[in-house]
């Protein structure tokens, strides 16, 4: 019989719900790709986004109402504060992009509840493997995902958003020009 060691992409096969990374380098910059359940990769997003810097720009675009708010020099204990309430509610039913970014380092939760990491260093393997993702080559197959054209508003994300952009004294921005870097 094989063994198979944990953490490989036949381990990570046979536990659908294991959280997991590829990296691959484009230009210069290492891209991350991170995947899981939607509750985990929303805890993970907050972990991870408070290894980026203590204070960053902010960039949160809600695609179920065609809006967008940035903010400059956000203290990351801020953001996570903010989005406490918000989290079950973009677990339930994403739709909203949650940029943290810095010169050297980018992190978004996507709208379809996915995280993607832009980096200027390699860091960010190390640290996902130190909490347990799993390194694959490629991503498994997605059974299901949205497609942004489709979201429609949920009264009670868009006023919980309202709530976050308050908060840390976000402002509006064009959706095309502004939003994000």
């Amino acid at each position: 019989m094989d063994v198979v060691s944990e953490g490989s992409d036949e381990t990570a096969r046979f536990r659908r719900d294991a959280d997991w990374f590829i990296s691959s380098i484009v230009e210069s910059i290492c891209v991350t790709t991170i995947g899981g359940s939607a509750e985990r990769l929303l805890e993970l997003y907050f972990e991870l986004a408070s290894h980026v810097s203590p204070r960053v720009d902010l960039a949160i675009v809600s695609f179920r109402n065609d809006t967008a708010w940035r903010g400059d020099t956000v203290a990351i204990t801020d953001m996570v504060a903010a989005f406490e309430r918000a989290r079950w509610l973009l677990a339930a039913h994403g739709g909203v992009e949650v940029t943290a970014f810095t010169e050297n380092d980018q992190i978004s939760l996507t709208a379809e509840l996915g995280i993607v990491i832009y980096a200027r260093s390699e860091r960010w393997t190390e640290l996902l493997l130190t909490l347990g993702l799993a390194q694959r080559q490629v991503p498994p197959l997605a059974v299901w995902s949205p497609r942004r054209q489709t979201l429609r508003a949920v009264e009670e994300l868009t006023e919980t958003l309202a709530t976050v952009v308050t908060r840390l004294h976000l402002r509006p921005v064009s959706l095309l020009a502004d939003a994000l870097p």
